[in-house]
């Protein structure tokens, strides 16, 4: 590792590999768009949407706007510690840790249903309500597209929203932007707050902005105390894979958006013992037995 170089620059390094692999996807769909003009694919340019959706962009924009910046970070200045910085550790207490950051999880369903109810009665504008439209269409319509295929569609939904996503918003999120901003700022729960907003906010979907804001919150959280990318992937994974199959099964059952996306009746009473359970539990499982490295005394 390069000691010499500031957490700020390396964050700042970040943030610009990733503006550079922007540009790269804007080469990608700009030679796609090109031949398809040329090809006769298609004529009409308005329908661009359909045709990304088509290409799956979105799993290559993740790899090449997420995974890559951190993984060409941690060559930079990391080459000789990447396991350490990355948190790539796997032995079989991580993954104890991951079901356990899956309970806790689990137990915020009634307190993230509530969020949702409170999401919905707050007005974001216009601008940012048809980038929510436009966000749903497309996972909408992607796993209308999957029913069509059976089986082989389901597995491919679940690679596209769930494994792909896991991975590379982790890396992402959580191994580049707060681990760095945690060293830069030198306070670790700053950084894990202000990761979580970023986390909600480039989704662009104000409509569960609460709720995704929360789920970075526990997703930092966990990453902090586990110092391993495992809980963090398969706690991603696992929600998103939810969500695909849900809707998938939804879909094939010729079950509504509206029916849905209808929220459910829980009484607060259970909403207040879940959400105590789910944060007793991520104190003794992780809190308490897993102090981060930061708060250890010096030997």
């Amino acid at each position: 590792m390069k000691k010499k170089t500031s957490p700020f620059v390396q964050l700042l390094m970040l943030l610009l590999l990733t503006a550079g692999g922007l540009f790269g996807l804007f080469i990608l769909l700009f030679v796609y768009l090109f031949v398809s003009v040329l090809t006769g694919k298609t004529e009409d340019l308005s329908d661009l949407m359909a045709m990304t959706s088509s290409m799956g962009l979105e799993s290559i924009s993740s790899i090449i706007m997420m995974a890559l910046p951190v993984y060409l970070l941690a060559l930079i200045f990391y080459r000789h510690e990447m396991r350490d910085f990355m948190k790539l550790y796997f032995d079989g207490r991580k993954w104890l840790l991951a079901v356990a950051a899956i309970a806790v999880y689990a137990l915020l369903v009634p307190f993230d249903n509530w969020l949702m109810v409170c999401n919905d009665k707050m007005d974001f504008g216009g601008f940012f309500a048809g980038f929510s439209e436009q966000y749903y269409d497309l996972i909408y319509g992607q796993i209308q597209s999957a029913t069509e295929k059976g089986v082989v569609g389901l597995l491919l939904l679940i690679v596209i929203l769930a494994v792909i996503p896991a991975v590379c918003e982790e890396l992402f999120f959580r191994v580049g932007v707060q681990q760095l901003m945690g060293k830069w700022l030198k306070n670790n729960h700053i950084a894990i707050v202000i990761t979580a907003l970023v986390f909600s906010f480039v989704h662009l979907d104000m409509s569960g902005f609460l709720s995704r804001f929360v789920m970075g919150l526990v997703l930092g959280y966990v990453f902090y105390y586990s110092r391993s990318i495992v809980p963090n992937v398969m706690l991603h994974f696992v929600n998103n894979a939810v969500y695909a199959v849900t809707y998938y099964v939804a879909f094939c059952n010729g079950t509504s958006i509206q029916e849905l996306e209808e929220p459910w009746n829980i009484h607060w009473i259970v909403t207040i013992l879940c959400t105590a359970a789910s944060v007793a539990l991520f104190w003794f499982c992780f809190v308490r037995q897993n102090k981060s490295a930061e708060e250890l005394p010096a030997e």
